[in-house]
């Protein structure tokens, strides 16, 4: 990119490929659900869903795909996306 008015730095910034996958992830949580915009959660569940550190941290602690579902909107595994 190029600097643009007042010092700052303009033009096209891509995600990296791994960000990109869980926005996208998130978007399809987002749809499961029927929801209209992505959100926190949708970015939680998303996280939770895909292999990784951040899952095995997050489910270390209790924190899983269904055990988010189950506390957001009170079903067991509803809409997975994935």
């Amino acid at each position: 990119g190029k600097k643009g008015r007042g010092g700052r730095w303009a033009g096209h910034r891509p995600f990296a490929s791994g960000a990109k996958e869980l926005l996208t992830q998130s978007l399809r949580v987002a749809l499961a659900h029927r929801d209209r915009h992505i959100g926190d959660e949708h970015f939680l569940l998303a996280l939770t869903a895909r292999p990784g550190v951040a899952a095995e941290v997050l489910a270390d602690h209790g924190v899983t795909y269904a055990a988010v579902e189950r506390v957001l909107w009170g079903g067991e595994g509803q809409a997975r996306a994935g």
